[in-house]
C-alpha cells in the first residue's frame, strides 16, 4: 500500500476522536514460548492498518488538542547493534517516516516521559487503547499492560476502546484495498465457488445483515471477494460479529 493509504486511515480515525483525547496503538511484543525461544512475531493488525510498519515494541501516539488539531508521534526501538545481531534489524527513523507518513519519529525510551507530561498537563481526559481480545482468557497484550499503568498512575483518565472505532473503519474498504484483493485473486477464488454457495453468501450478507436503507450503498463484488476467503467452519461466528458491527453503524 502507498503511504497515503495509511495516512488516510489515521485521518479518518482522528476524526472520531473528540478534542482533549489521546490515542495509543501498540505494535506488539514477542510472546515467550520456552527457554530462550519466542513464538514468531506478528505485528498487531490495527497498528499495521494505521502505519504500514511491521516492527515490535513500537507505539503510535495521537494527541487531539482543544482546537481539534492533531499531533501524531511514532515511537520505535532505538538502534542497538548488539541486539540486532540476535533479533534482526530494527526499523530506522527515516524508514518509519517513509512507510507511515508520520513526521515526528521518536525512540521508545522517550515514550513514558512524554506520556506522563501529557497526562499531567490537565488538557486531556480520555485515552483510547486497542483492547481487543479474542476470548476473555487471552493473555494481556502491550495495550492491556499499558491500560494497567494508566489505571494505576493516571486514574483520572477515562478509557476508550479504539478497537470499536477501528472495526467501523476497516469494515469499509478503500479502493486500493479492493484492487489489492483483485490482484491477489480473491475474486477468482469466489468465482470458483459453487453458484449456490456464492448466492448464499451474498444474499445472507445483503438481505439479512444489512439494514434496508444500507443495501444500495454497499458494493456487492466487494462482499464477494472479502468473504470468499473466510474459512467456512468459522463463518457463522464471523457473521454474528459482523451483524453486531452493522447494527452499531446503522444506529448512528
Amino acid at each position: 500500500m502507498e503511504v497515503g493509504y495509511y495516512a488516510g486511515n489515521r485521518e479518518r480515525l482522528y476524526k472520531k476522536l473528540c478534542p482533549g483525547e489521546l490515542l495509543a496503538i501498540f505494535s506488539g511484543e514477542d510472546v515467550w514460548k520456552t527457554g530462550d525461544e519466542c513464538y514468531p512475531f506478528f505485528t498487531e493488525r490495527n497498528f499495521v492498518y494505521l502505519t504500514g510498519l511491521r516492527c515490535k515494541s513500537a507505539v503510535l501516539l495521537a494527541i487531539k488538542d482543544a482546537d481539534s488539531s492533531v499531533q501524531e508521534r511514532l515511537y520505535i526501538l532505538p538502534p542497538d547493534a548488539h541486539a540486532e545481531r540476535w533479533t534482526g534489524t530494527r526499523v530506522k527513523p527515516h524508514e518509519a517516516e517513509a512507510i507511515s507518513g508520520v513526521k515526528d519519529i521518536r525512540f521508545t525510551t522517550a515514550f513514558d516521559s512524554d506520556f506522563k507530561a501529557l497526562a499531567y498537563s490537565g488538557n486531556y481526559g480520555r485515552i483510547y487503547l486497542d483492547l481487543y481480545r479474542f476470548t476473555p482468557s487471552d493473555a494481556d497484550r502491550a495495550s492491556h499492560k499499558f491500560l494497567h499503568v494508566v489505571q494505576r498512575e493516571y486514574p483520572y483518565l477515562q478509557i476508550g476502546n479504539a478497537d470499536a472505532l477501528l472495526r467501523e473503519l476497516r469494515l469499509i474498504k478503500q479502493p486500493c484495498e479492493i484492487e489489492a484483493l483483485r490482484r491477489a485473486g480473491y475474486d477468482r477464488n469466489f468465482a470458483r465457488e459453487p453458484p449456490t454457495r456464492r448466492r448464499t453468501i451474498v444474499n445472507v450478507l445483503l438481505c439479512d445483515l444489512l439494514p434496508p436503507n444500507h443495501i444500495n450503498h454497499w458494493n456487492q463484488p466487494l462482499f464477494q471477494m472479502y468473504f470468499s476467503v473466510i474459512h467456512y467452519t468459522a463463518f457463522r461466528a464471523f457473521l454474528r460479529e459482523f451483524k453486531r458491527i452493522l447494527r452499531n453503524l446503522s444506529a448512528h
